[in-house]
């Protein structure tokens, strides 16, 4: 049974995935949520970890959602 505290971290990783492709930019979204880029792009890492596949391409120009993205 999942616990309270590893569907809060489940939810942080879903709301940080939906930032960067709503911004298309990690980045950007790092910055107007005002956290790094690297921690932002950690909980992207975790999340695709958690599922196996990855979600972002990350490119230097931006970030796009994977086709895997869109399943979850």
């Amino acid at each position: 049974m999942s616990t309270l505290k590893s569907k809060i971290i489940l939810l942080k990783e879903l709301l940080a995935l939906k930032e960067v492709v709503d911004k298309g930019s990690i980045q950007i979204a790092a910055n107007e949520n005002g956290i790094k880029n690297s921690n932002l792009s950690q909980l992207i890492k975790d999340l695709e970890y958690r599922f196996n596949t990855k979600l972002i391409n990350r490119k230097f120009d931006g970030s796009q959602p994977t086709n895997s993205t869109q399943l979850i």
